[in-house]
């Protein structure tokens, strides 16, 4: 008879387990506290869930890590933003999101709160939107060839991008003998594929009587000048030309520097 009632009873309890797993698998009987926001918990306990409700059938809910890392939106960690990719943080505080690693998006981005910029003093990396080259001389002197020649020392060899090419400096115009005038000359070249990008002339009028040997007059440039380059490496170089009557030249290009920041 005690073998009887023992079967009987060991069926129900094993599909009583079932049910019981099956429940448990289901999550019922669990309900998070809903709060207004997390700063109103009350000495919250690590591992601790709660539930912050946004509006009409909408919310988050929050895990406690603890004193720390504090509070986590396990919501925003579970649905990355899109592509859904690995190596997402969220801070369970503010709700910004952490990319870590590598990201393609496929399509444009729309920064409504606009591009942060970098704090950290470190430059752009190459290749990355904001990378700087330059080349800067304080003094060097030049030829007073009429037909442009490069000025040495001032070339940028830039990658594939979207560049802004800037050129700027200050001619030393000096009169050698008699008054007239001189009309000093400055390019940025692309010396890889040999085409003027942008140039900018400067006519300076000097009045000397005889005698006055090697009075100066300044004159200045500055030529900015969109490039892109969609394949390679191009050279761009900074060349000068100058003509006038008189016994006039330019001796010498002050301060002269030759720029190009990566835009896209």
């Amino acid at each position: 008879m005690r073998k009887v009632l023992f079967s009987a009873v060991l069926p129900f309890i094993f599909s009583g387990s079932i049910l019981a797993q099956d429940e448990e698998l289901r999550g019922t009987g669990f309900n998070a506290p809903t709060v207004t926001d997390t700063e109103g918990v009350a000495n919250p306990a690590q591992g601790e869930i709660v539930f912050v409700p946004s509006g009409a059938n909408t919310g988050a809910f929050y895990g406690y890590a603890g004193a720390t890392d504090l509070w986590h939106n396990l919501s925003a960690a579970s649905t990355p933003a899109g592509p859904s990719t690995s190596g997402i943080v969220t801070d369970g505080t503010t709700g910004a999101q952490t990319f870590g690693g590598d990201k393609v998006f496929n399509g444009s981005i729309t920064p409504a709160g606009g591009i942060v910029g970098k704090t950290d003093g470190v430059p752009v990396a190459q290749g990355y939107v904001g990378e700087t080259l330059a080349a800067t001389l304080g003094s060097v002197q030049t030829s007073t060839s009429s037909s442009p020649v490069a000025i040495s020392g001032l070339s940028l060899n830039l990658t594939a991008g979207n560049w802004l090419v800037f050129a700027m400096g200050t001619q030393d115009f000096t009169s050698f003998s008699t008054g007239g005038s001189t009309q000093g000359y400055a390019e940025i070249y692309n010396s890889t594929d040999g085409v003027t990008l942008a140039n900018q002339s400067s006519h300076i009028f000097i009045g000397v009587s005889p005698g006055s040997v090697g009075d100066s007059q300044y004159g200045s440039f500055s030529i900015i000048h969109p490039l892109i380059i969609g394949s390679g490496t191009k050279t761009i170089v900074l060349r000068h030309a100058v003509a006038g009557s008189g016994s006039n030249t330019i001796r010498t290009y002050q301060n002269t520097r030759l720029l190009a920041v990566r835009i896209q």
